[in-house]
């Protein structure tokens, strides 16, 4: 849990610095999530 909260606050701080990246950090950020353990795989495309 403590792993995702920083990840999330560090992704919303760099949205808000680097506005014209934005596509690029939410996509890093989506990966970090999956890399780390956050969200399984199986739920990155199960509906």
């Amino acid at each position: 849990m403590l792993k995702a909260l920083v990840l999330f606050i560090l992704t919303y701080a760099a949205l808000l610095v680097f506005p014209k990246y934005r596509a690029h950090f939410a996509l890093a950020s989506a990966a970090l999530f999956v890399i780390l353990g956050i969200l399984p795989v199986g739920e990155v495309f199960c509906r």
